[in-house]
């Protein structure tokens, strides 16, 4: 029977099922790899490390096809992988063979590929994991919680220019690992270490006890941010990988967003100061021009429209959205490059928050206190003035970017008001914060140069050594 176009379409149109078929395509491809390898008559050392990279690859695969398949209810029970593992290497490959096409038991053919998996490795490699100790062998053997956070810094560090690859890999280790890692992050010593790391992401400045200047305090902001940012996702995945195994997961006691409720607080049970400080200087600098971050800061961007209108926030947010790029000539591109992995959703909802009101008078503010009339509440100095025009076209060009990335979608939206009007104006308290503020944070910027935030990273090194 014909299927009419209208609802082939529509159906084509629905990202999930086309990247699901898209996923069962790469499957059957390395499926049919894998027994092409497995069958032959001849089987050389070289093949080995093959079917043990394919055997990775496939359940890694099946993996994200779970994670799209919302009506997916066959998760195995702990009896029912007990079994599993009692099957021999022959046994698995012929249960494999008889469920491969089988995509309602997809859970049940994951633990059949992984119970495989670790037993070619053993055979053939004398080890359940080659990879294992480059990946959680240091969070294993840490010796307190302390140490395994430096661990999991040190982690972030040195998979960086992947880091997605390094959450896609935690697929392929052993799930015994994967239970002790989650069952060592739910412990009482390390959920508070986690929790007081989110508390100085919220209250940066009560990291130092000596008077700090305002960068240091940003950028220790920013990039405790990402440290958190980065062990949620990972513990995320090692909770979700191990309801995947059917076991029992480990409840969840880490904080989550950007706040705490009110009237919550967090008990202080150790001064962790020094600890944090310490840890800013392990974490690498080049980790924040990875574009895995710029997500991060996105969403940065939508949380200073959050309740209220924060142009700190705002300004803070673009500035370091766009800190790796002002070197290059066409900043426009590489900000519009940046805004590819927005959703179309997301997009919409940035181009709102960039045409309302408040963005406007933000904008018209940085415009008329820049310019060469005087400001009625301030006085500005020429090189203030050009630091706040600087600041006011990065502003802009991170609106233009969003417009061009809608665009490169089929998406034509009409262009910002940039018209500064008659009336005089009169900012409110916050929009003079986010004045003063740049005057504080980014008045260098107007030479394009910013040898302050450049030194901070080694300010905090003289201040508490090395780990």
């Amino acid at each position: 029977m014909a299927v009419e176009p209208s609802i082939l379409s529509s159906w084509m149109a629905n990202d999930k099922s086309y990247t699901k078929i898209a996923i069962q395509y790469e499957i059957k491809e390395l499926e049919s790899r894998l027994f092409s390898k497995l069958d032959a008559q001849s089987f050389q050392d070289s093949d080995k490390l093959v079917v043990a990279k394919i055997l990775d690859s496939i359940i890694s695969l099946y993996y994200r096809y779970v994670s799209l398949d919302t009506e997916e209810k066959h998760l195995e029970t702990q009896v029912e992988n007990d079994a599993i593992e009692a099957l021999t290497p022959q046994e698995l490959q012929e249960k494999i063979k008889g469920l491969i096409g089988e995509w309602s038991n997809t859970s049940l053919l994951i633990s059949c590929y992984r119970a495989y998996r670790d037993k070619y490795s053993y055979i053939h490699t004398k080890s359940q994991s080659q990879d294992e100790p480059l990946l959680l062998i240091p969070l294993l053997e840490a010796k307190d919680s302390e140490e395994w956070l430096r661990q999991m810094v040190l982690i972030a560090n040195e998979h960086q220019t992947n880091i997605n690859g390094f959450f896609s890999s935690l697929s392929t280790m052993p799930s015994m690992s994967l239970q002790q890692i989650a069952t060592k992050m739910s412990q009482p010593s390390y959920i508070h270490l986690i929790n007081m790391l989110f508390y100085y992401k919220l209250n940066p400045s009560q990291l130092f006890t000596e008077k700090t200047s305002d960068e240091v305090v940003v950028k220790a902001q920013i990039t405790l941010a990402k440290i958190h940012y980065f062990i949620e996702r990972f513990h995320q995945t090692i909770l979700w990988l191990v309801t995947q195994l059917g076991t029992d997961s480990e409840t969840d006691y880490l904080f989550h967003g950007d706040e705490l409720p009110k009237g919550i607080s967090l008990s202080v049970q150790k001064d962790y100061r020094q600890f944090f400080q310490t840890l800013l200087t392990v974490w690498q600098s080049s980790a924040s021009q990875v574009t895995y971050w710029v997500g991060m800061q996105v969403q940065e961007i939508f949380k200073s429209y959050k309740f209220w209108f924060n142009p700190s926030r705002l300004i803070d947010a673009i500035m370091e959205l766009t800190q790796n790029e002002r070197a290059e000539q066409d900043l426009l591109s590489a900000i519009t490059a940046q805004f590819k992995s927005l959703s179309t959703s997301q997009c919409l909802d940035l181009y709102g928050f960039f045409t309302n009101k408040d963005t406007h008078y933000l904008w018209k503010t940085l415009n008329v206190a820049s310019g060469p009339v005087e400001f009625g509440w301030i006085v500005l100095t020429q090189e203030e003035k050009e630091s706040l025009t600087y600041v006011k076209s990065v502003l802009e060009t991170v609106m233009k970017a969003l417009l061009h990335a809608l665009l490169a979608r089929g998406i034509q939206a009409q262009d910002y008001d940039w018209s500064i009007g008659e009336n005089p104006l009169s900012p409110g308290r916050r929009i003079r914060q986010a004045i003063t503020r740049i005057l504080s944070l980014y008045a260098i910027q107007s030479s394009h140069e910013n040898k302050k935030l450049e030194r901070l990273f080694a300010m905090l090194e003289t201040k508490t050594g090395a780990i």
